[in-house]
């Protein structure tokens, strides 16, 4: 028989990635960028980045508020969390990075807000894939310059905004 006590969040790094790419790929005023067709107007769950907090706190402390921005705290928070512990009132500063699985990097100048975020993504043929190649997102000082329309529903204008036309590109 097995003995023990199994910890998925000690035991197995793929879940700590798992965790961190959520922090990672957020943009500086918490929402996640859009990547492909993902919505832009979205916020991780606050649930999960509270046990992130709890489980990876030399990643999550100094970054956490990112992904919070002044939101309530869940029950997680309220029975795992040590809720006197000070928050930091240093700017959160996200990593540039690159995501190879999803073949999109992400660069940053700054740190808080007012920072400037570029995320570049490569969709290579095969799964599911976008007509986006080199599609680009780049905001400054928490204003979207290039941005990507998304999904707008079932509409007839998806046809145009799926296509590699509709996008900002690098020519």
């Amino acid at each position: 028989g097995r003995e023990g006590t199994l910890d998925p969040f000690t035991n197995y790094s793929r879940l700590k990635s798992m965790f961190r790419a959520i922090l990672d790929q957020l943009h500086p005023n918490g929402m996640y960028l859009p990547l492909s067709d993902t919505r832009n107007e979205t916020y991780p769950s606050p649930s999960i980045l509270e046990i992130g907090r709890a489980r990876y706190p030399e990643y999550f402390s100094d970054r956490l508020g990112a992904g919070l921005n002044d939101r309530s705290p869940t029950e997680y928070s309220l029975f795992h969390l040590d809720l006197t512990e000070p928050e930091t009132d240093s700017p959160t500063e996200l990593p540039e990075i690159y995501f190879p699985a999803w073949m999109n990097a992400i660069l940053r100048h700054g740190t808080g807000i007012d920072s400037t975020v570029l995320s570049l993504a490569f969709s290579p043929e095969g799964g599911h894939r976008h007509n986006d190649n080199l599609s680009l997102y780049y905001s400054d000082t928490g204003r979207t310059v290039l941005g990507d329309l998304c999904y707008v529903g079932d509409m007839p204008v998806n046809g145009w905004i799926k296509s590699t036309k509709s996008h900002c590109l690098v020519v």
